[in-house]
């Protein structure tokens, strides 16, 4: 038993040398075990855990674990220091068939945002596996240890030149950044959930992990950054007032267009309210520039349909069909995860709209069982643009209008200046009042 005198001392000692010297006292602990055969393995971060000099690391490196095993299916023991520790089998675990089983399940998902769906919809699921198949095809391996041995560095080198093959859609092209970063991300969800990953990256790559971490985090920027300049590139080519005054007619003659057939299939219906929500729907009471209150992104899946305001209560999406009453909050499903708060009555016209479809298609939710992703692709077929160009464009159209600035951002759910410097539009013709009477005309023949 060790006297208090001696944990005193003790104690005085610790406090007395610096950082620097108890660095010291571990590396050379660690080298004597080694030369004295006490210790027989080490993890590969421990070379990046202590400034070693070059001739040190080699000598660390032959008591790096062996990579040329090839059991498989079997547990590898190793006996370090007296206990016994169970080695994984990468080589199975990290199989790409392996791999793609953890994402179809995603056992270990936690909702990394407060009023994030605690469940993963199965098209998020499928989307998933999609990109880590195409991961391993990109890589021409069915091992994912493979991709993991890159630095993020040598990884976005490969994925940016990757040529899609004959046969498939785009073939002869490279994947634009959008669709890397979708890539990018499935090695995020195995850090975070797959434990083998962790492990694999830990003791059998040369990477630090934080050093890893970071540099792959730096590449995913990078590549939403180049994603966002080419959707702002691409509507900069339309910029004048008149198309973008088509544009957005475009939409509403798509919903008179939609509105004939919505009746006949549950599928032709979904399609029309989706449409719907876009155009006549983003107006409280009346349909006027100065009354825009909700510019969809793609988080109004399971709008739930209710006649009880009682519940139109704390985070949540509803829809109360008597009244008209529209009430989304909570946060974003996405990285971000920002805050949205809309609570508004939608027309008079919306709400007949939607009672004629939920009378003809009776379901719990406004837009059925469809998830971000249908919305997303739905509205794209339909439209022939993604919801981020269409939030371009209605910033454009309204700010053209003159609305005011804060009713505008409160619409799209962010702050004046990123409308401003992110989602509106250089139009060459932008204080051209004949053009903008055209559009004010225009919203007098869209009242309902």
């Amino acid at each position: 038993m060790v006297s208090e005198k001696r944990k005193e001392s003790m104690k005085k000692y610790n406090q007395s040398i610096s950082n620097e010297a108890k660095q010291q006292y571990a590396m050379n602990r660690l080298l004597m075990r080694l030369k004295d055969g006490n210790t027989k393995v080490i993890q590969r971060n421990t070379l990046f855990k202590y400034p070693w000099s070059d001739g040190e690391k080699n000598f660390l490196s032959k008591y790096l674990p062996d990579q040329s095993h090839t059991k498989k299916r079997e547990l590898i023991t190793q006996t370090i220091d007296n206990e016994v520790v169970e080695e994984m089998n990468f080589e199975e675990l990290l199989h790409c068939s392996n791999i793609e089983k953890y994402i179809r399940t995603r056992d270990n998902y936690k909702p990394s945002n407060v009023g994030t769906s605690k469940t993963l919809s199965e098209d998020t699921k499928i989307n998933n596996v999609s990109q880590a198949k195409a991961l391993c095809r990109m890589y021409g391996t069915e091992d994912f240890r493979l991709i993991f041995n890159d630095s993020p560095k040598e990884l976005y080198s490969k994925l940016a030149s990757y040529v899609i093959p004959n046969g498939m859609k785009n073939a002869g092209k490279t994947y634009e950044h959008s669709s890397l970063k979708k890539k990018v991300e499935v090695l995020f969800i195995l850090m975070k959930e797959y434990d083998p990953v962790i492990e694999y990256i830990k003791q059998k790559t040369y990477h630090d992990l934080d050093g890893y971490v970071k540099e792959l985090e730096r590449v995913s920027v990078n590549l939403q950054q180049n994603a966002e300049s080419k959707t702002i590139e691409k509507l900069e080519n339309n910029s004048t007032t008149d198309s973008v005054f088509e544009n957005f007619k475009a939409l509403f003659q798509l919903e008179a267009t939609l509105k004939e057939e919505s009746t006949k299939t549950l599928s032709n219906n979904l399609h029309y309210m989706t449409i719907l929500l876009h155009t006549y729907g983003t107006f409280k009471k009346s349909i006027e520039p100065g009354n825009v209150a909700f510019i969809p992104r793609l988080d109004y899946d399971k709008i739930t349909l209710t006649d009880n305001n009682k519940n139109l209560l704390g985070n949540g999406k509803f829809y109360n069909y008597k009244t008209g009453r529209m009430y989304l909050k909570g946060v974003e499903s996405t990285k971000q995860g920002g805050n949205y708060d809309f609570d508004y009555m939608v027309s008079k016209y919306v709400r007949e709209q939607i009672l004629t479809s939920i009378e003809a298609y009776p379901r719990m939710y406004l837009l059925g069982n469809y998830t971000p992703s249908t919305i997303g692709r739905t509205f794209k077929t339909l439209t022939g643009i993604t919801n981020t160009e269409y939030r371009h464009l209605i910033e454009t159209v309204y700010t053209i209008l003159k609305v005011d600035s804060v009713v505008l951002s409160n619409a799209m759910a962010h702050t004046p200046l990123t409308g401003k410097a992110i989602y509106l539009e250089n139009l060459v013709d932008k204080y051209d009042d004949d053009k903008r009477q055209m559009i004010v005309d225009y919203f007098k023949t869209l009242a309902k």
